[in-house]
């Protein structure tokens, strides 16, 4: 259970800061 845990948090967080990357383009361009 805790590595699936961890692989789900990795990808999680993975999406979350691609997330954040194109964020700060949209700000930055606006």
């Amino acid at each position: 259970m805790c590595p699936l845990i961890n692989q789900c948090c990795d990808v999680l967080v993975e999406n979350l800061m691609e997330f954040a990357r194109s964020g700060e383009a949209c700000n930055v361009q606006r």
